[in-house]
């Protein structure tokens, strides 16, 4: 199944917070470097937090698109939400969550 802004995931894995696990390395750096030019504030240290607040708000009601808009406010993080999206893609490969859509 594909993933987008509109899937609901709910978790599949009960762990205190998965972090980046699923992506591989390349796109880890590739996430970093795209929201550093999406907000030159970003810093990598704040990318843990806000995917743990991600992770947090995964109840498989609530879209991914309000998951990382919560989240971005948590940390006032003006960034694109669907750069966001290879996190939850990385979950899914993982095994750690499903989706569903409306």
């Amino acid at each position: 199944m594909d993933i987008s802004l509109t899937s609901r995931p709910r978790k599949l894995k009960r762990i205190s917070t998965p972090g980046l696990k699923g992506m591989a390395y390349q796109q880890q750096l590739d996430i970093c470097r795209a929201l550093e030019r999406e907000n030159p504030r970003f810093v990598d240290y704040v990318l843990k937090p806000t995917t743990d607040e991600m992770w947090n708000l995964i109840d498989g009601k609530r879209p991914i698109a309000e998951i990382i808009d919560c989240s971005l406010l948590e940390f006032n993080l003006a960034t694109q939400a669907d750069t966001w999206l290879v996190v939850f893609a990385g979950w899914l490969n993982a095994g750690l969550i499903a989706v569903g859509s409306d």
